[in-house]
């Protein structure tokens, strides 16, 4: 009986139109569609197209990403749940850190930080990486971002090298695909002061928060289609240079948080419509009981980052109550949005070479 129903099965599965099963194994989560390549050779043809991930990553629901030091990259799903996606292996990780600084697709951007900033961009479920070779004349400080641009589909990477003291700077895009990285018409008379320091990616665009030259503050946004710099202005000016503020998105909109209240509450400011400076309106007030800041939103619950014991808390915007995650012991860089997929570097053609990072959990 039981060898009848296991040949039953098999007749089903064989049986089944290639569109209903293309649609099934879209709608399964990323590590376990890449499991699925070793069920049969269509199955593993089918997942390995470049139509399909593209597919499945529409349906990819987003979450979080992060890195624990020197170890491993985790994610934190929607529903709340945190696992391992991959252990790092990097053969030169001795005495530094690894710190996300952006994320699109879910492809990574690496920084390895030591003595020089090594740059990777991977993909953790297929566990494939370049190395990014980024030149550099040893700066007192370089800023990143990534994204894809709107019209064009290219993923882009952007350093910001920066001389404290000066308004001088200059800006490299390295285009994904081609292997090197160029030179581009810098911003002018801004000096950049975000506490986070990787550009925030909404609308096509990387977005830092910065001040100019008539210390008025600023945000600074680089277009990644048209490569192009141009500010607006944030919701609020603060008597500090360098206040407790971010930037992040809501449902793809530029969202500004307002950290700097002593009594822990936070003030989130939405951006209506792109660009337009009067379209700053007030979205949330938390009042939080810890010293914390966003990682995500949506429009029914904040997740916060405690940052003494960097423990995770979920705030309920609707209850106006707060509860605790979990605790990410030796936390190697803050969180950032991530939407698994199946999106193979191998895919872009003529880059560095693939090599594969890191082993299963």
């Amino acid at each position: 009986m039981d060898k009848r129903k296991r040949n039953m099965k098999k007749k089903f599965f064989s049986y089944l139109p290639s569109e209903i099963m293309t649609e099934i194994l879209s709608r399964v989560p990323a590590q376990t569609t890449l499991s699925c390549k070793c069920v049969c050779k269509t199955w593993r043809d089918l997942v390995s197209t470049q139509d399909f991930a593209k597919l499945h990553l529409s349906k990819s629901i987003p979450g979080l990403a992060l890195t624990v030091k020197m170890d491993k990259i985790i994610e934190i799903t929607n529903d709340l749940h945190v696992s391992t996606i991959t252990k790092l292996n990097y053969t030169h990780t001795a005495s530094r850190y690894e710190c996300i600084d952006g994320s699109a697709d879910g492809l990574l951007l690496l920084n390895i930080n030591g003595e020089h900033d090594q740059l990777y961009l991977c993909n953790p479920i297929t566990r494939e990486y370049i190395d990014l070779c980024h030149p550099t004349k040893s700066p007192e400080y370089i800023i990143y971002g990534f994204g894809v641009s709107k019209i064009s589909g290219l993923y882009k990477v952007v350093s910001i090298e920066i001389e404290y003291g000066s308004w001088k700077n200059e800006c490299k895009v390295y285009t994904v695909g081609t292997g090197l990285w160029r030179s581009v018409a810098p911003s002018t008379h801004l000096t950049y002061m975000t506490r986070l320091d990787h550009g925030e990616f909404v609308n096509g665009s990387l977005h830092w928060f910065a001040r100019d030259s008539n210390d008025t503050q600023r945000i600074s946004c680089f277009d990644l289609e048209t490569e192009l710099f141009n500010t607006f202005s944030p919701p609020l000016q603060f008597e500090k240079r360098y206040p407790n503020v971010f930037l992040t998105a809501l449902e793809g909109s530029l969202c500004f948080c307002d950290c700097t209240s002593n009594d822990y509450t936070i003030t989130i400011w939405l951006m209506k419509e792109y660009g337009v400076d009067k379209s700053w309106t007030k979205e949330f007030v938390i009042h939080s009981e810890h010293n914390s800041f966003p990682i995500r939103l949506s429009k029914d619950e904040v997740i916060l980052m405690d940052y003494e014991s960097n423990s995770l808390f979920y705030y309920s915007c609707k209850n106006k109550t707060s509860q605790r995650i979990c605790n990410l012991d030796r936390l190697a860089c803050l969180p950032v949005s991530y939407t698994p997929s199946l999106l193979s570097l191998e895919s872009f053609g003529t880059e560095n070479s693939i090599r594969w990072i890191g082993s299963f959990p």
